[in-house]
């Protein structure tokens, strides 16, 4: 059965010349790792709405259930997809009590990004070795190695993230349809991306195509937050003028009664 680096796309059985339990752990902190980056995404979106200790409680419980669902949907990548989505987007909702569109349209979008960037990281490693992941998963420390520094460099990447799009961006004024119109493009992405990454194994010799449509992806995926952005701000600017609207309308209502009585009070003179 195929053998795959992603967490989302297909779950880490035991390599060769490694234990049981040590596989179990080593699955277990890189699902963890994977939740860490979720959070950080997350929290560029969302403020949470409950305290530190009951956040941190909910951390090993996500990871817990991220790794049941893993280790229940095997290599059904759909229902893999589906259950790890649900069990985010629920996450999501309890934690910073969100529509649960948002969270889906979150929850959807981080999966689509970890896919590409787990993609792009491993088929580089394979270019620039020279090797296939049949070969690199011959050695499962290598490749638990390899695992290891892909999800914190991924954690790096969202922090980097995080910091930019919080300084400048704020999502306050987006409604339930504008993060509906941006949920299709991460779906398509993500699938792409799971197909890719099936194509490579059994065409390995396409690396380099497969790794520029990756890239593509992530470009892809790119556009749907910058669409977000812009929804969000031309949103603001009918607020606004809904505002401005109001404000002069209520300036005239209140002249037009000041005018007749100064009419009123001349003819009386």
């Amino acid at each position: 059965r195929l053998q795959s680096n992603l967490c989302r796309v297909s779950y880490v059985e035991r390599p060769p010349l490694m234990s049981y339990e040590l596989s179990l752990l080593l699955n277990y902190f890189v699902v963890f790792i994977e939740v860490l980056a979720f959070m950080v995404f997350s929290g560029a979106f969302f403020q949470k709405k409950i305290t530190s200790s009951k956040f941190i409680l909910s951390t090993v419980v996500l990871t817990g259930l991220n790794f049941i669902c893993l280790a229940i949907s095997e290599s059904n990548v759909l229902f893999k997809l589906v259950l790890l989505t649900c069990v985010d987007s629920l996450w999501l909702v309890v934690i910073y009590r969100v529509p649960s569109i948002k969270c889906i349209a979150i929850s959807v979008l981080f999966s689509s990004f970890i896919n590409i960037a787990d993609n792009f990281f491993f088929m580089a490693i394979t270019i620039l070795k020279n090797i296939t992941m049949q070969e690199l998963y011959r050695d499962p420390y290598g490749y638990y190695l390899i695992c290891y520094i892909a999800k914190i460099f991924e954690i790096l990447l969202f922090t980097i993230f995080k910091s930019a799009v919080k300084q400048r961006f704020y999502f306050h004024h987006t409604t339930w349809k504008h993060w509906l119109k941006i949920f299709v493009l991460p779906i398509v992405s993500m699938f792409i991306s799971v197909f890719l990454w099936h194509l490579y194994w059994i065409v390995p010799f396409a690396a380099r195509e497969i790794l520029f449509c990756t890239i593509a992806l992530f470009i892809m995926n790119a556009f749907a937050f910058i669409t977000l952005n812009y929804l969000d701000r031309e949103q603001q600017l009918i607020q606004d003028n809904t505002v401005l609207t109001q404000n002069i309308k209520y300036q005239n209502d209140m002249l037009i009664p000041n005018r007749m009585r100064r009419i009123f009070c001349d003819k009386d003179i």
